[in-house]
């Protein structure tokens, strides 16, 4: 797998769930001359940051990348399996900024996860 992303920018999200997950991966930092590539925008025609590239396809969404590294390594617990908590389809996210998506998603789907690691100390 690779990460295109940018330093300070909603790519970091998904750098934090690639390494908590544990999976293989390269990361690629672009500035805003590489995002407006010809080459990157063959796999990002918005020419903006993150873009995963998994086995051969580019997913250009925050969300999407978070829910696909959640159902790609369960082991992780990155986030709910289609559970009660997790969203059905993209519908209920469409305006929200990307930035505000990965935040919350990093942050909410693991409160539980924090909150049962405190208990056992």
């Amino acid at each position: 797998m690779k990460l295109y992303s940018a330093p300070g920018t909603c790519a970091t999200a998904m750098h934090i769930a690639l390494e908590w997950a544990g999976a293989p991966f390269e990361v690629e930092h672009l500035d805003f001359q590489g995002m407006k590539s010809p080459e990157y925008l063959m796999l990002n025609p918005a020419g903006v940051v993150p873009t995963l590239v998994a086995d051969g396809t580019a997913m250009a969404e925050g969300a999407a990348i978070l829910l696909y590294l959640t159902d790609r390594f369960p082991q992780a617990g990155l986030g709910p399996q289609n559970g009660r908590r997790r969203p059905s389809g993209a519908t209920p996210l469409a305006g929200v900024p990307e930035w505000h998506i990965a935040s919350l998603f990093l942050a909410s789907f693991h409160a539980d996860a924090v909150y049962d690691r405190r208990k056992r100390l």
